[in-house]
């Protein structure tokens, strides 16, 4: 298995005209600021008054990859590569309590109930009680790293190794129910997508470009598809992970994946609704009507769910910007970038509504609860911010 690293990847697709990024070591190259080029002016409509700022880590801004923190009620809980798990109060950044795990961690962070999982780099998914102060209550050695979260139902926590294991978990007990084997790409993004369940059906993107439906009880195949196949030569060509997370909107199923395409499924078989060209290694995010994605060339999108036409495209604001993982709230997508930008878009019509400066690039989704927005950036700075339109 071999992982391509950020520089070398950027590098070769400056070449061709085209900036490709990872997830998992770096979302995104650090800029200076005399690199920066001015920004059109907007008409502003929604700010963001920053509440409180929080390093997570021994180490902030060393070695580190980007896991996504998650919220409750009242706290939020962030991770580092370090073994660093740290839950803030969620409304004055307040630690609440921290554990440093003799493990590096890779991601899989998830609250359920009252228990906090994280993944390490050795391929063990920890459980913490986070409601007494991170106690270890179980440990499970699942063969291979675990980078996006786990999604628990029906007291089973399903989870997608990079190394292409499906793996079905008694959530109190971390006790393997069922496992299943995929195949992965030679040469791949470093980077897996969070499993969908729906229905009694778990769905998962592979880095081949293959999606495919498990039985989420058994563990037996569905049904399984390609998002798109390519014949070109080139190991790097070829590479077509699906990153994102797949899409659940009525009885439709949407995936994107890197150098390939936005497509619509039947859940029932997989059968393919629609498709457009498109690349992404950001999550897909939708309001159940429109898909927004930011593409890996550049830009924002809002796609139609039902047809896949392009409601609006927003590309002359962002040049040799690249884009986090977006987020819709209430009328407005909030979406990072590599310079330091948090910006505010109308979800219907594409315009710029908003800006927020936070000096150094923004590493993962941006987090949302209660009108509060959190983001972590890549000096492994936690930094909470009221969202208050104007």
């Amino acid at each position: 298995m071999k992982y391509i690293s950020a520089v070398i990847l950027r590098m070769i697709c400056v070449i061709f005209m085209s900036v490709f990024v990872l997830t998992g070591c770096v979302n995104h190259l650090s800029v200076s600021h005399r690199s920066v080029k001015k920004l059109p002016n907007f008409d502003k409509k929604i700010t963001l008054d920053m509440l409180w700022k929080q390093k997570v880590g021994k180490h902030p801004g060393r070695k580190s990859i980007a896991i996504q923190p998650v919220a409750t009620d009242n706290e939020v809980y962030a991770a580092h590569y370090d073994g660093s798990v740290v839950a803030y109060d969620r409304h004055n950044g307040k630690i609440l309590w921290q554990v440093v795990l003799h493990d590096n961690i890779s991601g899989g962070l998830c609250v359920h109930l009252d228990v906090l999982t994280v993944a390490t780099m050795n391929g063990n998914i920890i459980a913490l009680d986070r409601k007494n102060q991170g106690k270890l209550l179980w440990r499970c050695f699942v063969g291979g790293q675990v980078l996006s979260a786990p999604i628990i139902q029906n007291n089973k926590m399903f989870l997608q190794s990079i190394n292409g294991k499906i793996i079905a978990l008694n959530a109190t007990t971390g006790k393997q129910i069922w496992q299943e084997n995929t195949v992965f790409a030679p040469l791949m993004l470093r980077g897996s997508s969070k499993p969908l369940y729906k229905n009694n059906v778990l769905f998962t993107g592979l880095s081949t470009g293959e999606l495919i439906g498990w039985d989420a009880e058994t563990g037996e195949k569905v049904w399984t598809t390609f998002i798109s196949r390519s014949k070109d030569s080139s190991e790097l060509l070829r590479m077509s992970d699906i990153i994102s997370s797949p899409v659940f909107i009525n009885s439709n199923l949407y995936v994107i994946n890197f150098n390939g395409n936005l497509s619509s499924f039947d859940t029932e078989n997989g059968i393919k609704k629609w498709s457009i060209s498109a690349s992404s290694y950001t999550q897909l995010e939708t309001n159940q009507k429109v898909l927004y994605y930011s593409s890996s060339l550049g830009g924002l999108y809002a796609i139609n769910s039902e047809s896949g036409a392009i409601n609006w495209k927003q590309l002359v604001e962002y040049p040799r910007h690249h884009l986090s993982h977006p987020l819709v709230i209430n009328d407005w997508v909030f979406v990072g970038d590599n310079y330091g930008y948090i910006h505010i878009l109308s979800k219907k019509t594409g315009h710029i509504v908003g800006r927020q400066r936070v000096n150094t690039s923004i590493r993962t989704k941006p987090l949302v609860q209660d009108n509060i927005i959190y983001i972590l950036t890549d000096k492994d700075e936690l930094i909470a911010f009221k969202i208050r339109e104007l």
